[in-house]
Protein backbone atom coordinates (compact mmCIF):
# COMPACT_ATOMS: atom_id res chain seq x y z
CA UNK A 1 0.00 0.00 0.00
CA UNK A 2 1.36 3.46 -0.98
CA UNK A 3 2.00 6.40 1.30
CA UNK A 4 -0.79 7.88 -0.17
CA UNK A 5 -3.65 4.83 -0.09
CA UNK A 6 -2.73 4.73 3.51
CA UNK A 7 -3.34 8.71 3.68
CA UNK A 8 -6.79 8.25 1.68
CA UNK A 9 -7.50 5.55 4.47
CA UNK A 10 -6.55 7.44 7.15
CA UNK A 11 -8.34 10.74 5.66
CA UNK A 12 -11.53 8.40 5.21
CA UNK A 13 -11.75 6.66 8.92
CA UNK A 14 -10.97 10.15 10.26
CA UNK A 15 -13.92 12.09 8.36
CA UNK A 16 -16.31 8.88 9.32
CA UNK A 17 -15.59 8.93 12.66
CA UNK A 18 -16.00 12.91 12.75
CA UNK A 19 -19.22 12.74 11.12
CA UNK A 20 -20.40 9.81 13.63
CA UNK A 21 -19.38 11.66 16.39
CA UNK A 22 -21.06 15.06 15.26
CA UNK A 23 -24.23 13.15 14.57
CA UNK A 24 -24.40 10.83 18.02
CA UNK A 25 -23.49 14.41 19.75
CA UNK A 26 -26.77 12.99 22.33
CA UNK A 27 -25.98 9.59 22.45
CA UNK A 28 -24.22 9.32 25.43
CA UNK A 29 -21.74 6.40 25.44
CA UNK A 30 -21.81 5.89 22.18
CA UNK A 31 -20.35 9.54 21.24
CA UNK A 32 -18.05 9.52 23.92
CA UNK A 33 -16.66 5.86 22.76
CA UNK A 34 -16.32 7.20 19.01
CA UNK A 35 -14.87 10.31 20.19
CA UNK A 36 -12.27 8.01 22.08
CA UNK A 37 -11.83 6.33 18.45
CA UNK A 38 -11.09 9.19 16.63
CA UNK A 39 -8.68 10.21 19.24
CA UNK A 40 -6.83 7.05 18.63
CA UNK A 41 -6.95 7.07 14.86
CA UNK A 42 -5.29 10.90 15.36
CA UNK A 43 -2.67 10.09 17.54
CA UNK A 44 -2.22 6.74 15.59
CA UNK A 45 -1.35 8.85 12.41
CA UNK A 46 0.61 11.54 14.74
CA UNK A 47 2.72 8.74 16.01
CA UNK A 48 2.99 6.53 12.66
CA UNK A 49 4.88 9.97 11.24
CA UNK A 50 6.97 10.86 14.20
CA UNK A 51 8.23 6.57 14.76
CA UNK A 52 7.97 5.44 10.55
CA UNK A 53 8.44 8.72 8.53
CA UNK A 54 9.27 7.20 5.65
CA UNK A 55 5.78 5.53 5.40
CA UNK A 56 3.88 7.95 6.24
CA UNK A 57 3.41 11.54 5.01
CA UNK A 58 4.72 14.77 6.50
CA UNK A 59 1.65 15.75 7.90
CA UNK A 60 0.51 18.40 5.83
CA UNK A 61 -0.52 21.20 8.01
CA UNK A 62 2.64 21.34 9.05
CA UNK A 63 3.97 25.07 8.16
CA UNK A 64 7.22 25.69 7.40
CA UNK A 65 9.32 29.61 6.83
CA UNK A 66 8.99 28.52 2.74
CA UNK A 67 5.13 28.00 2.77
CA UNK A 68 4.97 31.73 3.40
CA UNK A 69 4.12 33.02 0.29
CA UNK A 70 1.23 34.30 -1.59
CA UNK A 71 2.17 35.17 -4.96
CA UNK A 72 -0.36 32.67 -5.92
CA UNK A 73 -3.11 34.51 -3.93
CA UNK A 74 -6.07 32.39 -2.59
CA UNK A 75 -4.54 29.44 -5.06
CA UNK A 76 -1.43 29.70 -2.57
CA UNK A 77 -0.72 26.29 -1.00
CA UNK A 78 -0.54 28.31 2.47
CA UNK A 79 -4.30 28.91 2.23
CA UNK A 80 -4.63 25.18 2.84
CA UNK A 81 -2.40 24.42 5.10
CA UNK A 82 -3.78 27.49 7.53
CA UNK A 83 -7.11 25.58 7.17
CA UNK A 84 -5.78 22.22 7.78
CA UNK A 85 -4.10 23.54 11.12
CA UNK A 86 -7.54 25.01 11.88
CA UNK A 87 -9.27 21.67 11.65
CA UNK A 88 -6.03 19.58 13.95
CA UNK A 89 -6.67 22.59 16.22
CA UNK A 90 -10.34 22.07 16.78
CA UNK A 91 -10.26 18.34 16.69
CA UNK A 92 -7.76 18.99 19.67
CA UNK A 93 -9.84 21.27 21.56
CA UNK A 94 -12.94 18.66 20.80
CA UNK A 95 -11.01 15.72 22.00
CA UNK A 96 -9.40 17.51 24.83
CA UNK A 97 -12.70 18.78 26.28
CA UNK A 98 -14.56 15.34 25.33
CA UNK A 99 -11.84 13.55 27.29
CA UNK A 100 -12.82 16.36 30.38
CA UNK A 101 -16.12 16.39 30.11
CA UNK A 102 -16.28 12.59 30.50
CA UNK A 103 -13.07 12.03 33.23
CA UNK A 104 -15.28 14.65 34.76
CA UNK A 105 -11.75 17.13 35.05
CA UNK A 106 -12.30 19.90 37.16
CA UNK A 107 -13.44 23.01 35.44
CA UNK A 108 -12.09 25.60 38.30
CA UNK A 109 -10.41 27.86 35.56
CA UNK A 110 -13.94 28.77 34.37
CA UNK A 111 -16.03 31.74 35.09
CA UNK A 112 -18.63 30.32 38.13
CA UNK A 113 -22.21 29.76 36.45
CA UNK A 114 -25.30 31.69 37.69
CA UNK A 115 -28.00 28.91 38.27
CA UNK A 116 -31.57 30.44 38.51
CA UNK A 117 -34.15 29.11 40.98
CA UNK A 118 -36.01 27.69 37.86
CA UNK A 119 -32.86 24.92 37.32
CA UNK A 120 -31.26 24.98 40.39
CA UNK A 121 -32.92 21.12 41.31
CA UNK A 122 -32.48 20.35 37.66
CA UNK A 123 -30.20 16.99 38.28
CA UNK A 124 -30.05 16.65 34.11
CA UNK A 125 -29.09 20.29 33.99
CA UNK A 126 -25.25 19.85 32.96
CA UNK A 127 -24.85 15.56 33.35
CA UNK A 128 -22.39 15.63 30.40
CA UNK A 129 -19.51 17.90 32.30
CA UNK A 130 -19.24 21.54 33.23
CA UNK A 131 -20.48 24.51 31.37
CA UNK A 132 -17.60 25.90 29.88
CA UNK A 133 -16.15 22.22 28.77
CA UNK A 134 -19.34 21.46 27.40
CA UNK A 135 -20.00 25.00 25.53
CA UNK A 136 -16.32 25.01 24.33
CA UNK A 137 -16.76 20.97 23.16
CA UNK A 138 -19.59 22.34 20.97
CA UNK A 139 -18.38 25.54 19.72
CA UNK A 140 -15.25 23.61 18.34
CA UNK A 141 -16.92 20.83 17.14
CA UNK A 142 -19.63 23.40 15.05
CA UNK A 143 -16.17 24.96 13.81
CA UNK A 144 -14.51 22.14 12.89
CA UNK A 145 -16.90 21.06 10.45
CA UNK A 146 -16.87 25.24 8.96
CA UNK A 147 -13.23 24.59 8.51
CA UNK A 148 -14.11 21.10 6.57
CA UNK A 149 -16.24 22.63 4.42
CA UNK A 150 -13.75 25.57 3.36
CA UNK A 151 -11.12 22.72 3.07
CA UNK A 152 -13.32 20.60 0.79
CA UNK A 153 -14.15 24.22 -1.06
CA UNK A 154 -10.50 24.97 -1.25
CA UNK A 155 -9.67 21.53 -2.71
CA UNK A 156 -12.35 21.46 -5.06
CA UNK A 157 -11.54 24.86 -6.07
CA UNK A 158 -8.12 25.10 -6.81
CA UNK A 159 -6.36 21.15 -6.43
CA UNK A 160 -9.26 19.22 -8.06
CA UNK A 161 -7.79 16.64 -9.39
CA UNK A 162 -6.38 16.16 -5.84
CA UNK A 163 -9.26 15.90 -4.22
CA UNK A 164 -11.34 13.67 -6.78
CA UNK A 165 -8.18 11.15 -5.92
CA UNK A 166 -9.25 11.79 -2.30
CA UNK A 167 -12.53 10.06 -2.88
CA UNK A 168 -11.20 7.41 -5.44
CA UNK A 169 -12.08 9.39 -8.67
CA UNK A 170 -9.37 9.66 -11.59
CA UNK A 171 -6.45 11.06 -10.82
CA UNK A 172 -3.10 9.00 -9.86
CA UNK A 173 -2.64 6.91 -7.14
CA UNK A 174 0.25 9.21 -5.87
CA UNK A 175 -1.99 12.81 -5.62
CA UNK A 176 1.47 14.39 -7.23
CA UNK A 177 0.03 15.36 -10.07
CA UNK A 178 -2.68 18.07 -9.02
CA UNK A 179 -2.27 21.42 -9.99
CA UNK A 180 -0.79 24.15 -8.12
CA UNK A 181 -2.82 27.39 -9.74
CA UNK A 182 -6.33 25.90 -11.66
CA UNK A 183 -9.11 24.13 -12.43
CA UNK A 184 -6.87 21.81 -14.87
Amino acid sequence: MTAFARFRLFHLTLAVLAIFAYVTAEAGWIHAWIGYALAAVFLARLAAAAIAPRLTARPGWLIRPRDIEFRQGLASPIVGKVLQTLIVACLVCVTLTGVAMQQKWNAAWAAPTVVTQAFADDEDDDEEGEGAYSDIHEASANLLFVFVGLHVAYLIRFRRRYALSMVFVGGTDSGASAPVGGLR
